[in-house]
Parts: structure tokens; C-alpha cells; sequence
């Protein structure tokens, strides 16, 4: 197989590591610009044929050569030889060479900016530093950033280009009458940038281009273009954040615990024997599909697609009595989002939110939502766009003269999608039975749902914290330069074992030669040696991904169509020469050599001899090295290359059992159902949810009395510790209105804590939706028997529209605090939840002072478990004298206690959270 060169590029008729860069940069540009020299580790010229090259130019040019001589004499006059050396490089550089190639000094500014990093280059150099190591410090003093996602710096940098664009249409207009009129209006609109808001003044510049693109002349054709490109991004970009402001507030009720969306369809085919003239056993398999988007208790958001299958056996008559007996299994995978936020961020640009807004019936509302996804998306695909043309785009400004050498374009890197991704199986038993023709119905179920959890993680981050991942790793990533020999694969993974044991065998030298400083100096050389050599190498690696970010950026970019096919050839060079097929896997590939490389140039620091001025300096050009790593400047999928091959996992486990039953009764058109939940949750990632629940919940359809069927449910219910041992029920308003709610569901939530069953919270639900079936078809198949098929589709919804909390238990308080603190939404939603509940706090504070009471239980080994003792007595005091006199500054007192009592807590919960994930 072909080798590669320290750039990167790989060798091939007429191609060397300069030709290939030099034609890209021609493609760029459109017509012929200086050559840009490849960021490669390769030497530079030198000597006399240096003096040669700058000897041709004029008297002018030599300028920048005499002001450079001067300054390395004036630091190191004696310094004859390191001074050309470092002369050579220096030169190199894009901002001196355009001053250079356009017969201009050097300004005092990059004068004085050389002066302050001389030192260190001199340093670096006596150290033997590569020369790429030298190029990347300079380039780091003199290159500034231009951020194109600033609407002020792509202002002024498209104002720039089109004030020269103006004024050659205005030449034009000199000898022809017809631009004349265009020009004038040009100058108007131009005029008008300066009072027009951000997103108006890129439609407005935008629309310049256009009028003045068939005016240009062919050179300036591309710049236009590309200028229109990022201006269309950030426009869309801002529309994009508005809309996903406009969701927040759309699906801002997602944020209340129990909202729940759901789509249902389901298939069920059966066997029905007909024996006698009635329905005296059946048969049939139900398979059903789900996707159910819900706000959990503790403020995380989720999103399930489920498929399950229903085996359901029947007896009796619908006229009479029947019964049913089902096994159902289910599989279920989706998302678990920290915060509506990071919902939203993940879902603006597909079509769920249109499912989730609040009003299933708001048309008007769901149109606008969908335009909003569709600009999403559209911003989507030009900000990728945007990107990869940013090389090209960078390279024509210079070109042209209105971006200094000095200056590189940049957009900011797009955010990482965060979210849990779940797994879960269950299998469930139910018994049910219906008599007088449904009026009355009742099931009793057990389920028992196995969860997992995964949680993303960078893969150089993984392998920065388990290098061991690298030994499961193929030899065929491990390809690598050394010098000027090319390793392929298996080559490169001995040559890393050999250099681990040489640096093994002069550490051990080094320390053995503990007083004969002799012997120790000569060991040091020799990890100094090896370090160089690994320097050199993880180099040459980066120049080789710099070098393939801008060849798929090429490819991917507004460019010349009948250069993307060579470049494409390229770029899979590139990926075969480390044994990887796509963009995803040859990124491992160059993470996987990286890691290995750094761990053996970190380690040679364990018990050797120590740093150096220039292993410092490399040590922050190796973090800039992770940084682009971590964040490749090129378009990647999340689920294609970021999930499969630049990401590990690490897994949490869940399990649930659980029984419940209802039961229903209907009467003409109303419909009331009550039932029960019993639940243990155990072995969960989150601490707030494990235990044991109990949830009663009763519905009614409309024309019943909320109120009086509450009151009769809860009577039959055991008393729970709650203040005063009552569930509230005095609170729930007599004229309860539900607006457009077809059912109100009403729920008490129990949790078993210090020996007993307490009240988490009472909440008051609304539930609509739309649903139905094809009638259920029987085909005669034989003598007594029939063949039965329905299919059924529903939509609901469920949003949490009242809420009352429990006061002798902190459980709920802790899921609510710990969620939103997870999600980086405290202080703000915590304070607005302490203000909605000002009463129950109170109570709460009452209940936390008697020691005989739950809540002050928890409250104690809690204390217990965070184990500061300042903070345990002044809240004890705070809570005794609120007790004592109620007023309001013994509240406030309380309350700010409490509130650092909740924040040491989190600290808690978080390293809870954090054992509970293991590598998978």
C-alpha cells in the first residue's frame, strides 16, 4: 500500500505533499494565488538557497528579510546559525509571506509580537523542536480569529467586500448607462445597513450580492457566493433559535411532572369458537406500537418507541360475564433528556414537537410549528455548509486582499447532543373480567421491567481515563510516521511496543545510575530521545488530520464539481491507509494512534528524568492538538460516526416490579375508573427514584363531581402520615374546571419511608385525545370457529394541571431539587417552585422540627451522610425557632438553610450517580 507523507497527503504520480496543497489552494481561489505551503513536519529550505530565492526580489521585498535579520541579531548576534534557521521558518508563515510576496515591511505591530516570542522560540529550538512544532507557535502569536457566527465580524467583513464590489460596478457605470440605476441603488441600500437589526442587515446584504453577483467579474463570482452562504446561516441560525425559544414556551409544560403524550397503533388477529350460538372461548394475538413522550418526577424528559406483544385467551359471554387472561411482552428504547431544554435542542428540527404542543386541536399553532422544524433543519444543512466551505472562503479573502494572512476564519463548534439512551424489557400477566356487557370491568396485573441506561462519552476522553481500551483496539488503526518512514498498521503497533520498552529500559538506567551523574545524563538522553521522537510523530499525525478535515470540507463545500471526484479519491486514501472505511472510523483510528503515543510520551515523566522547558511547550500545543480532536472541524452524523465509532458507553441498571389492578364502571355516558399501583423500583441510576411506591389514582369522565368522588375514594383509603394525617382533600377546589379535558384524572403517590407509607403529592390531571378502530371482522373458517382482525389508532395526551405536595417526606423535594440541578436549571426553578408553595414549605419546616415525625427522620441521616455538623446545628436551631414563632424572618432563616442543606445534598446525589454507571 501507497505511503503517506508527514502532511498527510499520500504520494502518487505528479502529487507531492506541496502540489497537493498548492492545486487545492488554486481550486479555492478560482484563478491563481500564491501557494500555501502544507502544515507538514517536513525541512524546510534553508541557507543558501534561501538567500538565492530573496535575493531575486527587489530592494522592497528584502525589506521584511533585513527587518527579520535584524531582529534575531538583536536578541543573538553570535547566534549565526540558529538565527538562519529560525529565519527559514519564519518566513513561512502566511502573514509574513503575503507581506513578503506583496513588496510590503512588515508592520511594527507583528514586529513587536515576534519580539515577545522569541525567547521561547529560541528556547524550543535549542531544545531541537521540530520545525512544525516552530511554524504552530508562530502561527499561534500572529494569527487572530474571525468568528463568522458574530453578526458584527461577518458584518464587517461583508461590508468590506462589498464596498470594492460597489465601486467596480460603479467603474462599469461610467461607460454604461444601464448600471447606473443599479448602482445608485447599491449606494441606497448600503447607506440603510447601519440602522437595520442583526438578521435584516444579512437579508439585506444577501440581496446586495445577489443584485451584484452578474456584474462581477469571474473571479469575484465564488467570494460572493460563499459571503451569501454564511450570511443564509447565520439568518437561518438566528431563526432557529427564535423558534426554539417560541418551543420553550409552546412546551413549556412539559416541565410539570405527569405531562404525557402518546401515539398508539395496533394490529390484533384472533381465534374465536363459536360453538353452541355464543362466545364461549377465544384466542388472539395483539401487536401494538407506541411512542410515548413524558415528563418524569424528576424533571427529566423521555421519548420511547415500544413494541409489544399481547397473547390474550378468553371465556364467557359479553352479555353476561367474561373473562380474559394476557401475557404481554414488550421492548422498549428511546431517550432520557436532563432538562426540556436539551429536549428541545435535540427535537427542533423534526416534526415530534407538533405532537407534544398542549392543544392537540391548535391547527394554526401545529402549521407554524412545522415551518419552524422545516427552517430548523434548513439551518441545519447551510450551517454544515457554511463550514466546510470556511478553508475556501478564507483562502479567495486573502486572495482578494480583504482578510489579512494574519486572520483565520472560524465557527464555533456544534453542540454536543446530550441525552441517556435507555433499553428496557418487560413481561406482564393480567387477569381481567367485564359483566353486563362492559358496564363493569376489572384487571389485576403483574409487570417486570429490566431497564438500561447508557451514557455517552468522548472516546478520547475514554481513552485518556482507561488507556486499556487501546489494547481491544485493530492493529491496522495504529499506523503512523516516524521520521520519514511510513508504519502501516501491525508496523505501527510493534514500533509503539518497542518504544514503550526502550523508555521502560532508560527509566530504569536513569534511576539505577541514582549518584554517577554521568550515567544518569546519559539515560536522560535517551528518554529525551524517545520523547522527541513521539513529539515528531504526534505532529506529523496532526498535520495528516488537518490536512484530511480540509480535503472533506472540499468535497463537502459549494466547490468545483469536477474536482470533488479527485479529492473524494483522496480522502479514501487517506482512510484506507489506516485501515478505516468513512470519516467516523478513520477519526478513531487518528484518536486511537494519538492516545497511544501520548500515554507513552506522558508516562516517560513517571520516575524519569524530568521536564523540560520544551516538553511544557509542548504539552500545551499537544492540548490544542486534543482540543481539535474533540471537536473535528468537519460534518459528522450522530448516529453513523459519532455514536458507532467516536463514543464509548457507560451502562446503569433498573428494575421494577410491580401490581396494580383497577376498575371501572360505566353508566350511559359517563365512565369512572379508580385504581391502584404497587411498585419497587430498585438498582436505578438515580437514588430518587428507588424505593417502594404506592399510586391510587380515580377518573372521571365529564358531568361527575371532582370533588365529592375524591372524598369517597379516599375514605376507603388507609391514612397516611401526612400533617394532621389527612391527604388535603379540604384543598381541592369545589368548581374545579377542566377547559377542554374529556377525563380528570386525579392520583395520591405514596413512598414507603421510616416504616411507613407517606404522601409524596396529590395531583389533578387533564386527559383528551382521539382514538378508534375497524370494526371487529369474524370470517367463518370452519364449523364453530372464526377467524377475528381489528386494528385500533389512539393519540392522548395528560397535563399535570394542579399539584400538592406531601409534608412528611423530603423524597419528592430531593427528585424534584436533584433533577433540575442535574439539568443546571437551579436556582431559578427551584426558587419559582419555593414560591408556588410557600404553605407547604411551611408545613414542611413544622413537621422537620418534631423528632417523632418522618420527615425530621430523613432529615437526620441525610445530615448524617453529608456530615457537616456546622450546618446540622444551625439548621436544627433554625427549624426549632421557626417552630417555636412562625414568623417571617424565622421562615427566611430556615429557608436559606434549607437551601444549602439541598445544594450539599446534590453533591450526594451526583457521586451516587456517578458509581452507578460502570464501563460497558
Amino acid at each position: 500500500m501507497d505511503g503517506i507523507n508527514q502532511s498527510g497527503a499520500l504520494p502518487g504520480p505528479d502529487l507531492n505533499n506541496s502540489t497537493a496543497v498548492e492545486q487545492t489552494g488554486q481550486a479555492f481561489a478560482g484563478r491563481q494565488v500564491a501557494a500555501v505551503r502544507s502544515a507538514g513536519t517536513e525541512e524546510l529550505d534553508t541557507g543558501p538557497e534561501l538567500s538565492t530565492r530573496l535575493n531575486s526580489r527587489t530592494a522592497a521585498q528584502l525589506s521584511a528579510r533585513h527587518q527579520l535579520t535584524a531582529l534575531l541579531e538583536k536578541h543573538a548576534p553570535q547566534q549565526e546559525v540558529q538565527n538562519k534557521a529560525l529565519l527559514d521558518v519564519l518566513v513561512q508563515n502566511d502573514a509574513i509571506k503575503k507581506m513578503i510576496d506583496s513588496d510590503q515591511p512588515l508592520p511594527q505591530k507583528q514586529i513587536d509580537q515576534l519580539e515577545a516570542v522569541l525567547p521561547g522560540l529560541r528556547e524550543l529550538h535549542h531544545k531541537g523542536s521540530t520545525v512544525e512544532n516552530l511554524k504552530w507557535h508562530i502561527d499561534g502569536q500572529l494569527t487572530s480569529a474571525v468568528d463568522l457566527s458574530n453578526s458584527d465580524q461577518l458584518g464587517k467583513l461583508t461590508r468590506t467586500n462589498l464596498k470594492n464590489f460597489a465601486a467596480q460596478i460603479h467603474d462599469k457605470a461610467a461607460s454604461n448607462p444601464e448600471l447606473v440605476s443599479l448602482a445608485s441603488d447599491i449606494d441606497k441600500k448600503m447607506s440603510e445597513l447601519g440602522s437595520l437589526s442583526p438578521k435584516d442587515q444579512c437579508g439585506q446584504c444577501h440581496k446586495l450580492l445577489e443584485q451584484m453577483l452578474p456584474h462581477l467579474p469571474e473571479a469575484d463570482h465564488d467570494v460572493a457566493k460563499l459571503l451569501q452562504t454564511q450570511l443564509k446561516s447565520q439568518a437561518l441560525a438566528e431563526i432557529k433559535n427564535e423558534f426554539k425559544q417560541q418551543l420553550l414556551v409552546k412546551l413549556n409544560h412539559l416541565n410539570r411532572a405527569g405531562t404525557e403524550r402518546e401515539v398508539a397503533v395496533a394490529f390484533e388477529l384472533g381465534l374465536a369458537a363459536s360453538a353452541f350460538g355464543m362466545d364461549a372461548l377465544g384466542a388472539a394475538i395483539k401487536v401494538e406500537y407506541k411512542f410515548n413522550a413524558k415528563s418524569l418526577d424528576s424533571a427529566q424528559i423521555t421519548d420511547d418507541h415500544s413494541f409489544s406483544a399481547t397473547l390474550n385467551l378468553s371465556a364467557g359471554n359479553n352479555a353476561t360475564v367474561r373473562g380474559d387472561a394476557a401475557v404481554t411482552g414488550t421492548v422498549k428504547s428511546g431517550k432520557m433528556f436532563r432538562s426540556l431544554e436539551s429536549y428541545v435542542d435535540h427535537h427542533a428540527n423534526d416534526m415530534l414537537p407538533l405532537l407534544l404542543e398542549k392543544k392537540l386541536t391548535a391547527i394554526k399553532s401545529r402549521i407554524h410549528s412545522a415551518k419552524g422544524a422545516h427552517s430548523a433543519s434548513k439551518a441545519d444543512k447551510t450551517g454544515q455548509l457554511a463550514k466546510a466551505d470556511l478553508t475556501r472562503l478564507q483562502t479567495m479573502l486573502q486572495a482578494n486582499g480583504t482578510l489579512p494572512a494574519s486572520q483565520k476564519l472560524t465557527l464555533p463548534a456544534a453542540p454536543e447532543k446530550k441525552y441517556l439512551d435507555s433499553r428496557s424489557t418487560s413481561i406482564k400477566g393480567s387477569l381481567s373480567g367485564s359483566a353486563l356487557e362492559g358496564m363493569l370491568r376489572g384487571e389485576f396485573h403483574v409487570a417486570n421491567t429490566r431497564s438500561d441506561y447508557y451514557q455517552k462519552h468522548g472516546w478520547l476522553e475514554t481513552l485518556k481515563a482507561d488507556p486499556e481500551h487501546l489494547e481491544y483496539e485493530p492493529a491496522k488503526y495504529f499506523s503512523m510516521q516516524n521520521n520519514s518512514q511510513w508504519l502501516e498498521g501491525k508496523e505501527g503497533e510493534q514500533w509503539l511496543d518497542k518504544m514503550g520498552n526502550d523508555i521502560a529500559f532508560a527509566k530504569g538506567e536513569y534511576n539505577r545510575a541514582d549518584i554517577d551523574i554521568g550515567d544518569r545524563e546519559v539515560a536522560a538522553i535517551m528518554v529525551d530521545t524517545q520523547r522527541e521522537q513521539l513529539r515528531e510523530s504526534m505532529a506529523a499525525l496532526y498535520a495528516e488530520y488537518d490536512h484530511y478535515c480540509a480535503i472533506v470540507n472540499q468535497m463537502e463545500g459549494s466547490g468545483d464539481s469536477d474536482l470533488k471526484g479527485d479529492i473524494k479519491d483522496l480522502k479514501h486514501r487517506l482512510e484506507k491507509s489506516r485501515g478505516a472505511n468513512g470519516r467516523g472510523e478513520y477519526l478513531r483510528a487518528v484518536l486511537d494512534t494519538h492516545a497511544a503515543m501520548a500515554n507513552l510520551h506522558s508516562g516517560s515523566f513517571k520516575n524519569g528524568p524530568p521536564a523540560e522547558s520544551r516538553d511544557l511547550q509542548f504539552e500545551a500545543l499537544q492540548r490544542k492538538f486534543e482540543q481539535d480532536y474533540s471537536q473535528p472541524r468537519i460534518q459528522l452524523q450522530e448516529s453513523k460516526h459519532i455514536r458507532k465509532h467516536l463514543s464509548s458507553f457507560s451502562k446503569a441498571e433498573g428494575k421494577e416490579l410491580e401490581a396494580g389492578g383497577n376498575f371501572s364502571v360505566t353508566v350511559g355516558p359517563v365512565q369512572v375508573d379508580a385504581g391502584f399501583r404497587l411498585s419497587n423500583v430498585s438498582h436505578h441510576f438515580n437514588p430518587d427514584t428507588e424505593g417502594k411506591y404506592l399510586n391510587v389514582n380515580f377518573s372521571a369522565g365529564l358531568g361527575t363531581n371532582p370533588q365529592q368522588a375524591l372524598t369517597a375514594v379516599l375514605k376507603t383509603l388507609p391514612q397516611a402520615s401526612g400533617a394532621g394525617g389527612s391527604f388535603f382533600v379540604d384543598s381541592l377546589p369545589s368548581n374545579f374546571s377542566y377547559g377542554s379535558y374529556r377525563k380528570a384524572n386525579f392520583e395520591v403517590n405514596f413512598i414507603w419511608s421510616e416504616g411507613g407509607w407517606r404522601v409524596q403529592y396529590m395531583r389533578a390531571s387533564g386527559k383528551t385525545g382521539i382514538g378508534g378502530g375497524t370494526p371487529e371482522a369474524t370470517i367463518p373458517v370452519a364449523p364453530g370457529l372464526g377467524l377475528k382482525a381489528k386494528v385500533e389508532a389512539a393519540i392522548s395526551g395528560t397535563d399535570n394541571i394542579w399539584e400538592r405536595l406531601g409534608t412528611n417526606t423530603l423524597t419528592y423535594f430531593f427528585t424534584r431539587y436533584n433533577g433540575w440541578s442535574a439539568a443546571g436549571n437551579n436556582p431559578e426553578y427551584w426558587s419559582e417552585f419555593k414560591s408556588h408553595n410557600q404553605s407547604r414549605m411551611k408545613d414542611l419546616f413544622k413537621n422537620m422540627a418534631n423528632p417523632e415525625s418522618c420527615v425530621s427522620k430523613e432529615l437526620d441521616s441525610k445530615l448524617k451522610e453529608i456530615g457537616d455538623d456546622k450546618l446540622t446545628t444551625e439548621l436544627k436551631d433554625a427549624l426549632a425557632a421557626h417552630n417555636k414563632q412562625p414568623n417571617h424572618e424565622n421562615y427566611l432563616k430556615a429557608l436559606g438553610l434549607f437551601d444549602t442543606f439541598m445544594d450539599k445534598q446534590h453533591e450526594t446525589y451526583k457521586q451516587f450517580v456517578k458509581g452507578r454507571f460502570k464501563p460497558t
